[in-house]
């Protein structure tokens, strides 16, 4: 279907959630974060959680419509000769406004139905009290933790609303899947924890894009501006029409990216400050970092097994006044899950700070925020921690 905006863009029928990515990290996490007992010295043998992968087919053909639809037929479904006649929809069509917030809907009336609760910090993330089952939902991926029997027992009810594709049960037995791809990511069961890596395609798109197959590689992915440079008054003066698209094209893969590698967010960062007005500096440090990419295509999380999580440790610092042009600071930050990455972050800040002190604050409000976003998110996932 193919379906227009209109001015009435903030309607709240038309909305529908996406989980933070943070939250699929936090599954993988918790996965890695088992207390395995086997029974001896008195205590109780502890059943192993693993993780399992739902894929729906045609997920917005399952959304019933909210609003009379009608929709032109194709010549197969017409009798010869036969005009002036349409079809009304039952279901949602690809191309509609509101298909996305139908299919929330009615995943999320599916999942209550057979004992569900939703999260308070994301409407994506669903807890079965009864049988111990955390599921996060991304569009039309289903990741879950829970037991073997559990999640064998969700996929039953999956198959009885909906056409899946179940890409296995992820574990340690001999039995289990020790590889699936997720949201175009690597997920696999290591025998020392589990092991998540970026889509490498990103990278090799980039270098192809910018015609860096040749280029020498770097070590280092970006650096801070220079007075030098913005004196120079050619490498301010925007960039042609196409080269501009081109750019603008870059730098969004490189901040896509960028939430799978920390070590790229403050160049992926700085690139994406130039998209509306991209000039000559400007494609010096996106080749800059296409070029570290090229040299470094690969970055890979390993959650190793650790005692199950009890804190949430989140730090954050700032370089005070780091933009020569607009003395703007930037603030950055990670949070960790016990030792484990789950959100890291650099971003400019909207205030010129006037000390270093304010500009710390800043990133102290930032850290806490996520502190406390991240203890919501884990809450829903039936964790207590602490932050600090």
């Amino acid at each position: 279907g193919r379906e227009f905006k209109g001015t009435d863009r903030d309607r709240d029928d038309l909305y529908a959630a996406t989980p933070p990515l943070e939250a699929v990290k936090t599954l993988l996490i918790l996965a890695a974060s088992q207390k395995i007992t086997d029974g001896k010295k008195g205590g109780a043998k502890r059943t192993l959680k693993k993780l399992s992968f739902i894929d729906i087919k045609k997920v917005y053909f399952h959304a019933r419509v909210k609003r009379p639809l009608y929709v032109v037929l194709p010549p197969e479904a017409l009798d010869p000769g036969e005009t002036g006649v349409c079809g009304k929809l039952n279901f949602s069509l690809y191309g509609t406004r509101d298909a996305a917030h139908n299919w929330e809907e009615a995943y999320t009336e599916f999942l209550i139905s057979i004992g569900f609760a939703p999260g308070k910090s994301s409407p994506c993330i669903f807890r079965h009290a009864a049988r111990d089952i955390i599921t996060v939902e991304h569009g039309d991926d289903f990741t879950s933790l829970a037991s073997e029997n559990d999640l064998k027992w969700l996929s039953e009810q999956f198959k009885t609303k909906f056409e899946i594709k179940d890409k296995g049960i992820l574990g340690p037995d001999p039995h289990d899947a020790k590889e699936v791809r997720l949201l175009n990511r690597t997920v696999a069961w290591q025998h020392d924890g589990i092991r998540l890596e970026a889509d490498q395609r990103h990278a090799e798109i980039l270098v192809k894009s910018l015609g860096l197959e040749s280029a020498k590689g770097l070590d280092l992915p970006g650096v801070k501006d220079t007075s030098a440079e913005d004196a120079d008054e050619a490498s301010r003066t925007p960039v042609d029409a196409a080269s501009a698209t081109l750019y603008r094209a870059c730098a969004a893969r490189c901040n896509f990216l960028s939430l799978d590698r920390p070590d790229i967010q403050f160049a992926a960062k700085e690139v994406s400050r130039g998209m509306s007005a991209p000039t000559p500096a400007d494609f010096v440090k996106l080749k800059r970092l296409a070029r570290y990419i090229k040299q470094h295509p690969r970055a890979v999380f390993i959650y190793k097994h650790q005692e199950p999580i009890k804190h949430i440790n989140v730090y954050s610092d700032t370089d005070w006044a780091g933009c020569i042009k607009t003395r703007k600071s930037t603030q950055g930050g990670i949070a960790l899950l016990g030792s484990h990455c789950v959100k890291s972050w650099s971003s400019t800040q909207a205030f010129i700070s006037l000390s270093s002190g304010e500009s710390e604050y800043y990133g102290v409000v930032k850290a806490s925020s996520v502190g406390l976003g991240l203890r919501s998110l884990v809450m829903d996932l039936g964790v207590e921690a602490d932050v600090h």
